[in-house]
């Protein structure tokens, strides 16, 4: 086996292919590992920061059956630090593997490639790695033997549903109780407003005034409140229609929405990959807020999935208490913090454990307060 490291923006475009045609070939995939998924946040980051290739690739002849995307950027003081692609927008993030070869085989050789290269680099924080994955394991046994782990934190949860196809369409393992009072909800917009669509969008022309839908509907739910719609931002708008787009070339987009006498008023941009269908941005007209317009789409789309075959409803990232009733249950998101040996990777350990030192803060603290007294005496 070859192990190649690349840091050349052309090797970039070529490997996201790769990625794309192992897709459930690996010993774990998800949709935020499929290639064009990986491009277009690369193409977009890019655009918004300094951030370069730190691609592996394992190669069996002609064949690649590995791929770890990775990028490098310059932190404070110079410290280079690694994370993998697809951070911020990607729920979970994990290697691309070939089922056909042996995992920690294969890791090892990738250990030994970030060693050898060890001076190009001083921190490596992996995010999003899916507590219940196998590389979780992988992650705290074979890492250590070429790295020091600095930090595993367990981060955020992720809640889910497990849809059981045994069961009768209108339950598939969800929780009866609130799945009763969303059906109240149904019957009381009927009652008030008219007969309402769900509609799914099958026709690549449809994705960009839905999409249009979503962003108004989104700026208007969250400007005004603490944390604003991000599609304000023009260039956020252009990069999930991008997305969007590129997922349904794929056979991968759920776009979704609620429609009554031609008003949209709930959206959901979503992924199913056939097995795991993933709840990534809804949005809804906070008009019909009593009427549960958001609550009735999910309804919806559980409903859709189950009948696709999806094995999982996957709420991804949040703890908002709405998930919980309709009967999901939790995994958790770990993050990974490794240096290496050199000395100024090992200068980058001390400062991190400086930083997390509580008695650190309290006596930084006190300094301020001290000086703030002194100035305004």
């Amino acid at each position: 086996m070859e192990v190649i490291l690349h840091k050349d923006e052309d090797a970039v475009e070529r490997l996201f292919s790769e990625c794309s045609i192992f897709n459930e070939k690996t010993h774990e995939f998800t949709i935020f590992q499929e290639g064009s998924w990986m491009k277009n946040w690369w193409e977009y980051q890019k655009n918004c920061k300094t951030i370069h290739p730190y691609m592996i690739e394992v190669k069996e002849g002609m064949n690649t059956i590995a791929i770890v995307p990775l990028y490098s950027y310059k932190a404070t003081w110079s410290f280079t630090v690694i994370r993998p692609i697809g951070l911020g927008a990607a729920d979970y993030l994990v290697p691309v593997i070939s089922k056909k070869y042996d995992m920690e085989e294969i890791f090892n050789l990738i250990i030994k490639k970030l060693i050898e290269d060890r001076r190009k680099w001083d921190c490596i924080v992996w995010s999003d790695l899916p507590g219940d994955s196998i590389y979780n394991k992988i992650f705290s046994d074979s890492l250590l033997d070429g790295f020091k782990m600095i930090e595993k934190v367990k981060t955020v949860d992720c809640p889910y549903i497990i849809l059981d196809q045994n069961m009768e369409q209108e339950k598939f393992g969800l929780n009866n109780k609130y799945v009763k009072k969303i059906l109240f909800k149904q019957r009381k917009l009927i009652r008030q407003k008219g007969e309402y669509l769900y509609q799914r969008v099958r026709r690549e022309t449809d994705i960009e005034p839905v999409m249009n839908k979503l962003f108004e509907l989104h700026q208007r739910r969250w400007n005004g409140t603490e944390t604003p719609s991000k599609y304000n931002n023009r260039k956020e708008r252009e990069y999930a229609l991008l997305t969007a787009k590129n997922l349904f070339q794929n056979e991968l987009l759920h776009l979704s929405y609620l429609e009554i006498n031609k008003q949209i008023i709930a959206v959901h941009f979503g992924m199913t990959d056939g097995n795991r269908f993933y709840f990534y941005i809804p949005s809804f007209d906070t008009e019909f807020g009593k009427y549960s317009a958001g609550q009735l789409l999910i309804y919806h789309l559980i409903l859709d999935a189950g009948k696709e075959g999806c094995q999982h409803f996957d709420f991804l990232k949040g703890e908002e208490a709405y998930k919980y009733k309709w009967g999901a249950v939790n995994r958790q998101n770990v993050e990974y913090t490794f240096t290496n040996k050199t000395l100024k990777s090992q200068f980058f350990h001390f400062l991190f454990r400086i930083n997390k030192s509580r008695l650190f803060h309290v006596y930084l603290r006190k300094i301020a307060e001290r000086l703030l007294i002194r100035k305004t005496s």
